[in-house]
């Protein structure tokens, strides 16, 4: 394979190693189902607006709740994005007020952003209880990123000088070398990425109305 080819290879090695990293990611399993347990707290003496209910809204750890109210995309020619339009309602335990209908709750903490939770809130007739165990999710750390870099850069050095390394090229003995580091550095990289990889874990949550 000559320069000219090579070079027009690193594009593809590059875009397929960099989908490999995030589909390493860890799903961790969500956590486990909270019990149906109300939380010490008053009710408000008024009734709610008309066509509302109340929903009290509970978590394992004191949480900031985001009502999802509206999503919009943005698109262009290499990649589409999403943006969600929430609304803060309260911090939990709380109770608030909501129309008829499947809600989108949304739980954040303030002091650790690693801790998530989404809860879809049916409401009906009657006074509805929601309990969420959040999920905790860690970012990839700095082992993850050197990890990252090393397999992308190891594995377009590898891949990009392998046909010169078994070629007539007189520099076949330079591409060996070439080509044996930069496996060598995607095979490191890819420790490092599983030792601090991503994990995702969704919250778990449980609802029941109120007699």
């Amino acid at each position: 394979m000559n320069h000219h080819a090579r070079r027009n290879l690193l594009p593809t090695v590059g875009l397929a190693l960099t989908a490999f990293l995030p589909a390493c990611i860890r799903h961790a399993a969500p956590p486990p189902i909270p019990p149906q347990i109300l939380p010490e707290l008053a009710l408000p003496a008024e009734p709610p607006a008309p066509g509302h209910r109340r929903v009290i809204v509970d978590a394992d750890v004191p949480s900031t709740v985001h009502l999802v109210e509206g999503e919009s995309y943005a698109f262009s020619t290499t990649r589409a994005v999403a943006a969600l339009h929430i609304r803060r309602l309260c911090v939990t335990p709380c109770v608030v007020e909501l129309p008829a209908g499947q809600h989108d709750l949304r739980f954040t903490v303030d002091d650790d952003a690693g801790l998530i939770g989404r809860a879809l809130v049916n409401v009906s007739d009657r006074t509805t209880a929601v309990r969420v165990h959040l999920g905790r999710n860690r970012m990839p750390g700095f082992l993850a990123y050197t990890g990252g870099t090393l397999v992308i850069g190891g594995g377009v050095t590898a891949v990009s000088s392998l046909w010169g390394a078994f070629g007539d090229d007189p520099d076949a003995g330079t591409w060996r070398t070439a080509s044996l580091v930069g496996l060598a550095a995607a095979v490191i990289g890819t420790g490092l990425w599983f030792l601090d990889r991503p994990i995702l874990q969704s919250s778990s949550s449980t609802q029941w109305n109120l007699p």
